[in-house]
């Protein structure tokens, strides 16, 4: 759907009253995209494509069913400022190894257990 826009830097279709059914194990990169958000579309999972792009700032994929754990490709990236998973159906425990450069960080309204890890390295501005 998205594979043959390679200069697109934002994708938002939250609330349009859409369903995004797209192939969640797609494998292609978005080499410019920087902002993602996806709430309200009926995602069941993480899109594979985001996993790919590297300079990502901005991901919202709130009021979702995206369920299981967090990714660990997560933590790998640098560049994100925004991580918005509220409302979901997520569970397990929230990694310690959140990116440092999270300024603002949306996990309420899932199913997360254990503790929460107020023990983030020092450089964390949460």
């Amino acid at each position: 759907m998205f594979s043959a826009l390679q200069n697109l830097e934002t994708i938002f279709l939250s609330y349009n009253n859409l369903s995004l059914r797209m192939n969640v194990n797609a494998n292609f990169t978005l080499p410019k995209l920087t902002d993602v958000s996806f709430s309200s579309c009926n995602l069941s999972e993480f899109p594979n494509f985001i996993r790919h792009s590297n300079g990502l700032q901005s991901l919202v994929l709130s009021k979702n069913s995206i369920h299981g754990n967090i990714p660990e490709w997560i933590c790998e990236k640098d560049d994100l400022e925004i991580l918005d998973l509220s409302h979901n159906n997520l569970s397990g425990k929230i990694p310690n190894c959140l990116p440092k450069s999270l300024s603002m960080l949306n996990l309420q309204a899932n199913y997360f257990d254990g503790n929460v890890p107020f023990a983030f390295p020092k450089g964390y501005g949460l």
